[in-house]
């Protein structure tokens, strides 16, 4: 099996609220957040962390809305801001609980000699509304690493 992923990549950052750092979410419910400063598509002992919705209030499927029917062995094919094609193999998909999630394994692991390493992360888990007004949020993380080889 396989999963190809072109929609918009577009820079974003993490922020510190309150002493905590947290990732600033895509500007629209079609884009993949991409946190530049862990990690660059392509490059030998990085790991590239994006983000990205599974859907969205009015607006439907995000772009990861397939994460969690990955598979380990499944071909993850990406295209980057400058149109280059790559292929990753799916390691694990994840459904962690956000009180329960550790970001740092998630964003610096231990990575292999000649590996790069793609993370992508997701809303996911069961859906808690808001009490009052529309919307609300997921109890948990989707986690997908894949990993290619570079020479």
């Amino acid at each position: 099996g396989g999963v190809t992923m072109s929609p918009p990549i577009e820079p974003r950052h993490t922020v510190v609220v309150g002493g905590k750092e947290f990732f600033d979410v895509p500007t629209h419910p079609s884009r993949v957040a991409w946190y530049d400063q862990f990690g660059t598509l392509g490059r030998q002992g990085s790991t590239t962390l994006m983000a990205a919705h599974i859907n969205y209030l009015g607006y439907g499927a995000g772009p990861f809305a397939k994460l969690t029917s990955a598979v380990v062995g499944d071909t993850l094919t990406v295209t980057d801001t400058q149109g280059r094609t790559l292929m990753y193999s799916v390691q694990g998909v994840q459904v962690i609980k956000l009180s329960a999630l550790d970001m740092n394994s998630v964003v610096y692991p231990a990575l292999g000699a000649g590996k790069e390493r793609l993370t992508l992360i997701s809303c996911g888990g069961t859906f808690v509304p808001n009490r009052s007004g529309p919307g609300g949020q997921y109890e948990s993380r989707v986690i997908l690493v894949a990993e290619r080889y570079v020479e």
